[in-house]
């Protein structure tokens, strides 16, 4: 079946099984980046392609970056900033043991809990990029927390 309803709750960012779900969260995105590895890719497949022209480039997919409170100065550390991303994430290439299909919006929100089994939902944002992407993505809005830092 390609839509089903799915039971369960989103994990809590304070809750003592975070740790655990997070174990589960990497080996379930650890078997989708397997699988896609070894997929041969349709090329009828069109997906988003979130690299650095679709986040931080001219013309980003979620809108351009410079919004209100945006002065010059923060303007010109933004730039820089993106400048070195860029730099960097040439460097790392996109090779396909690092780049190719990912979920792309793997936080918390995007889970199911039920019992202990850690479900994925909200494909939507599905795409093409670094895999270490989903990684980053499942951080978003508890990066902060102290739990989430190296």
């Amino acid at each position: 079946m390609m839509f089903e309803y799915l039971t369960g709750t989103m994990p809590d960012e304070e809750g003592s099984g975070l740790p655990y779900q997070f174990e589960k969260l990497g080996e379930i995105t650890a078997r989708l980046h397997e699988h896609v590895r070894n997929w041969e890719q349709s090329q009828s497949l069109k997906r988003f392609r979130w690299d650095y022209d679709a986040m931080l480039g001219k013309n980003p997919e979620w809108g351009r970056q410079d919004g209100l409170g945006v002065t010059g100065k923060r303007k010109e550390l933004f730039q820089k900033v993106a400048g070195i991303i860029k730099e960097r994430l040439d460097r790392f290439g996109q090779s396909p043991d690092r780049f190719g299909l990912i979920h792309a919006d793997l936080r918390l929100t995007n889970l199911l809990v039920e019992k202990n089994e850690l479900k994925v939902i909200d494909f939507d944002d599905c795409g093409y990029s670094w895999f270490l992407y989903d990684l980053a993505a499942s951080l978003t809005f508890i990066e902060h927390k102290d739990y989430a830092q190296p």
